[in-house]
């Protein structure tokens, strides 16, 4: 009997009820049932130590096998396929974890595990013994007894790197892999590591349901004679037979499917009815009776992931709305979120009856919720423009086209459709190439007659249609003019007559006094504008727009990450051979219409360079063009003065000639120096647009993004050069991304081979600035598209997360052709944390239906109070690290900053102070200060219970939560010294809650003071590396008095809400 069998015939395992006055009883009895079940089931298994080694014996031990190494190479995909009627090991641990009893029966056969210990790590074959009574492993030892944890000894059950030993080694493994099985009276730690992730999450679902069964949660559902989700399907299947005859055919199983939402193809509902359909008697095939169905639904929509999410949680099968607040606000970081708004959830997503009438959420309601937007990776409130709308308009990015009128290479074809498609995607400024027609202006790249073009009647038309269809703010119409002048003479009439309504009739000699809300439904002409002391009837002339030079060189490309390894960072843009710098040449001129210059508002101008003084003024009535070859020798020499100049001037980059194929330049190479506008080719599918395409949506497609606060304050500046230097004004996070699975992934587009089953794997692009990028690769996951798990966990830590970017990108490791899947680009700061779905788009930025990720994202502010360590020394270096001020050079400014380093140290006694007692309290628990707060407290209460002792719930001044030790046994260390931690950081905490705000707004006042003390530093800039020295540290200062200040608001808003997570977390265990 082969083991897909095996599995088919156990029985589920029902989880009884703790309510109920039976349910301690049956426990015993439930267990020998499903042992005997699995035995009768089970065929003799060999343990793949050995090839040829010995069967396990009646006792669930194996003599003497053959050990081989555990350790394997995750970095390298299998390339090719091998033909196999038989199932992949990971599919049959992925068919194992979706029910208990899969766990159970899979822990039966056995794996092999990592053991670690201090002297080291050994490799054994573990088993669940048949009695399931103990978990036994081979040991070197003549006699097996003492190699056996009793199941009855068990007390938690932790995944991931949770124990001091594995915290303390330098173990290789992924997280994902690693668990540790807490047992005995003396709480004794086995740490183990599994060959996989879908192995250890067998473990530890198994190990779990064990532990919930000896140690049924205090509180759970009412008792029912078969589970919520069975009673439901049950349902269904009498509502949807229609004649009566205990069965359903293709067709209503497919209606039903529909009508309850699954959300999957009808290609794959056929597909899978098809795999269920078992029947051997002729009669019965095509329909499925009643345990088909049951089992065709299940396969279907049964994630393993969410199950093991709602046995952490909740109770058995169901989340409560007290169960699913805790899970939102440790998982999720909704700390508004109340009862009242999970009731509303439960009665929105939970699809069974019983369900929705007793407040509780299964399994199917809980994968309907994360699948909703509620569960997006894409913070909903961006969907719309949430952005200050209301500074000037060099303070934003704008989302731009080159050359727009054209729709495949830069040869051609011109049509209004390039237009039309640069609009609807929100562009903001757009090209147009106007030249000396037969007998109108027309729209064309070169102007010969040789090559497409477009009368520009037609496409002002075009823009007048489609300019304000997607946003509503101010567009800029770029025109660039090489006509004669009796034709530029009807260029005006033209766009008065078809734009003038829109064309905006303000002063425009100072941009940085216009704002994209004052400008609304505006259109801004850009162009060649006459010099202003021609007198008003005078015509004259301006130099020809061109690109630059054919004879430059390549354009060297922009430091990115290799793709091919598993963890790569870049160095910093120093790195880079600087190419050619493209010389000023004199452009040859031409007549220009004082009636057409009068039309335009912002003088579109040749980039001069910079000056001696780091403090020059640049107009803001121009747009500087600049070729991407000059874009990459400032990036290298000038990336600092470029920012400071892009401060109140605008800037449009383009692509260079040497891009006939309309390829694209790397826009966050350009964004990080500062620059408005990169101009992309629309038409170019790839990573550059989808870049693009990412941070524009993050502000509701309004074609503008506001900069970061360091490129755009007064006293705002970035250090390029120094990689491990402080961005002023921002503060470093750390980022870790768990790939936890893939649903419904297609094949690609254009692949040669639409036969094969794709193989995926994940990249995870970090895009910003230069030190800021990395990459890392997921193993590929073998013959599965439909449900892929990888449970792999990576870390980023970022430096200036305004301006990063996280690329979610499945490929296909075995592609015939093109291997890409799907993609979705996204802002690091409209990311979600906790359990996410990344809904994946195509190339050509079109949804994937059904198709997506399922991923755990956490990002945490890099605070020095969040590292734990001892000693007074290291918590004075830690405040020291916050206060961070510089001296400048210049008497008067440091005097200045001076006297506010008592105010600064006092906010970062404050947030360390607090930040450190809640991570020592996190520590004494025995877990990372990453935990989540539930964690923690059901694990003192478990090590409480188990110890006969009673931890109640105390509040000091009813906001700060205490935990009190009672009863008749003796309290563990763990559970005291946990206790005493947050006992000890209630004085932290109140110090915190009460003087935050008022030192907030001591510190937004300093920080106003100190901005007019910029002006005084110019007369004194001197040489231009001194002076761009002394702004640099001005800045950090600066910026520093505001940003402590809003740190300081955001560790009160973040402590207040972990204690009040201590308090209801308490309160749902029953604590009180």
């Amino acid at each position: 009997m082969n083991s897909d069998s095996t599995l088919a015939n156990v029985p589920e395992i029902e989880v009884p009820d703790a309510g109920s006055a039976e349910s301690d009883s049956n426990v015993a009895a439930e267990i020998n049932a499903t042992t005997s079940s699995i035995q009768s089931h089970s065929a003799p298994c060999r343990s793949p130590l050995s090839d040829h080694g010995p069967s396990p014996d009646v006792k669930g031990r194996v003599t003497k096998p053959v050990l081989r190494s555990a350790t394997f190479d995750r970095s390298k995909p299998r390339m090719r396929k091998r033909v196999s009627f038989a199932k992949p090991e990971y599919l049959l641990q992925l068919e194992d974890s979706k029910t208990a009893q899969g766990c159970l029966a899979a822990m039966c056969r056995g794996n092999i595990l990592t053991k670690v210990r201090q002297r080291g790590m050994f490799t054994r074959w573990f088993n669940l013994n048949e009695e399931m009574t103990a978990v036994c492993w081979q040991s070197t030892r003549k006699e097996n007894d003492h190699a056996r944890i009793e199941v009855s000894s068990l007390h938690e059950i932790r995944h991931g790197r949770h124990s001091e030993l594995l915290r303390s080694l330098d173990v290789q493994e992924p997280d994902d892999c690693i668990f540790t099985i807490v047992h005995s009276s003396d709480f004794q730690c086995m740490d183990l590591i599994a060959e996989t992730p879908e192995i250890a999450t067998v473990w530890v679902m198994g190990l779990q349901y064990l532990v919930n069964m000896a140690n049924p949660p205090v509180r759970s559902p009412s008792s029912k004679e078969k589970p919520i989700r069975d009673l439901w399907l049950e349902q269904l299947f009498v509502e949807a037979d229609s004649n009566g005859d205990g069965f359903l055919d293709q067709e209503e199983i497919v209606r039903l499917c529909y009508k309850h939402n699954v959300g999957l193809s009808e290609e794959t509902i056929r597909k899978k009815f098809e795999e269920a359909d078992t029947n051997r008697v002729a009669e019965s095939r095509g329909r499925l009776d009643r345990d088909e169905f049951r089992d065709f639904y299940m396969s279907l929509s049964t994630r393993p992931e969410i199950v093991y999410l709602v046995g952490q949680y909740g109770n058995s099968d169901v989340l409560t709305a007290e169960q699913l607040l805790v899970f939102l606000k440790t998982e999720q970081r909704l700390d508004n979120a109340t009862v009242e708004d999970c009731q509303a959830i439960i009665q929105e997503f939970e699809p069974t009856p019983i369900g929705k009438a007793e407040t509780h959420l299964t399994v199917d309601g809980f994968t309907r919720y994360l699948r909703s937007s509620n569960g997006d990776v894409f913070r909903r409130t961006h969907v719309s423009v949430h952005q200050d709308m209301t500074q000037p308009l060099s303070h934003y990015f704008l989302s731009s086209s080159h050359n727009t009128y054209l729709t495949q290479s830069q040869s051609g074809p011109v049509e209004a459709m390039g237009i039309t498609r640069a609009l609807h995607r929100g562009c903001r400024l757009i090209d147009l190439d106007v030249w000396s027609g037969p007998s109108f202006p027309i729209v064309s790249k070169t102007g010969s007659a040789a090559d497409p073009s477009m009368p520009l009647a037609a496409a002002l038309e075009t823009v007048r249609d489609a300019c304000f269809k997607v946003s509503h703010y101010p567009l800029f119409l770029r025109l660039e003019v090489h006509c004669c002048i009796e034709q530029q003479h009807m260029i005006v009439d033209l766009v008065q007559s078809k734009l003038g309504k829109y064309l905006y009739s303000g002063d425009v000699d100072d941009s940085s006094t216009i704002s994209p809300e004052d400008a609304r439904e505006k259109i801004f002409l850009v162009g060649k504008k006459l010099a202003p002391s021609k007198t008003a009837e005078d015509d004259g002339e301006v130099s020809e727009e061109e690109d630059e030079p054919l004879t430059f060189s390549e354009p060297a490309e922009y430091p990115t990450s290799p793709a091919n390894r598993k963890m790569v960072r870049t160095g910093s843009a120093a790195a880079i051979v600087p190419p050619p710098t493209p010389p000023l040449q004199q452009l040859p001129k031409m007549k220009f219409c004082k009636e057409l210059s009068n039309l335009i508002h912002i003088s579109s101008a040749t980039d001069r360079g910079f000056g001696d003084d780091i403090f020059e003024q640049y107009p803001t009535y121009e747009m500087a063009s600049l070729a991407e070859t000059r874009v990459q020798t400032y990036s290298v020499a000038s990336s600092e003065r470029l920012m400071l100049r892009t401060k109140m001037s605008l800037a449009r980059a383009y692509p260079a000639v040497t891009r006939p194929e309309s390829s694209n330049m790397d826009p966050m190479a350009v964004w990080t120096r500062g620059v408005q506008s990169v101009a992309m080719n629309c038409q170019t599918i790839g990573k550059p647009m989808d870049m693009n395409e990412g941070l524009f949506k993050a502000n509701g497609y309004s074609g503008y993004y506001l900069k970061p606060r360091s490129m755009r304050a007064d006293c705002g500046f970035v250090n390029y050069r120094d990689v491990t230097a402080p961005v002023s004004g921002t503060s470093p996070v750390d980022v870790t991304i768990k790939v936890v699975s893939g649903q419904m992934l297609p094949k690609p587009a254009n692949t040669e081979n639409r036969t094969e089953v794709i193989d995926p794997y994940v990249v995870l692009e970090v895009e910003g600035m230069d030190s800021d990028r990395a990459t890392y690769r997921t193993r590929p996951i073998e013959n599965n598209g439909f449900n892929p798990v990888w449970d792999e966990t990576c870390a980023f830590h970022i430096r200036f997360p305004d301006l990063a970017m996280v690329r979610f990108v499945v490929l296909d490791a075995d592609a015939i052709g093109s291997d890409f899947i799907g993609q979705f680009c996204i802002p690091l700061s409209s990311v979600e944390t906790g359990y996410r779905h990344v809904h994946l788009i195509s190339n050509v930025h079109h949804p994937l239906p059904n198709a997506s990720l399922f991923v755990h994202i956490t990002i945490n502010n890099d605070r020095p109070g969040r590292r734990i360590a001892s000693g007074t020394a290291y918590r004075k270096k830690a405040k020291k690290e916050a206060l961070g001020l510089h001296t400048i050079g210049q008497k008067d400014v440091d005097s200045h900053f001076k006297k506010y380093g008592p105010l600064l140290l006092q906010a970062a006694g404050l947030s360390y102070d607090a930040d450190f007692a809640l991570s020592t309290f996190k520590d004494c628990c025995g877990l990372s200060g990453w935990t989540t707060i539930y964690n923690c407290v059901k694990l003192l209460i478990n090590r409480a219970r188990v110890a006969n002792v009673t931890l109640s719930l105390e509040m000091v001044n009813e906001v700060y939560p205490t935990f009190a030790i009672t009863g008749n046994g003796e309290a563990p260390d763990l559970v005291k010294k946990a206790c005493q931690a947050l006992t000890q950081g209630v004085p932290a905490f109140r110090a915190l809650c009460s003087e935050s705000a008022t030192v907030a707004d001591e510190l937004k006042g300093a920080y106003e003071e100190s901005l007019p003390l910029l002006k005084t530093m110019k007369p004194n800039s001197g040489v231009e590396k001194k002076a761009q020295k002394a702004l640099e540290l001005f800045s950090f200062n600066c910026l520093s008095l505001q940003m402590e200040g809003e740190e300081l608001l955001n560790a009160q808003s973040d402590v207040a809400n972990a204690l009040k997570q201590i308090a209801m977390t308490a309160k749902l265990l029953s604590m009180e």
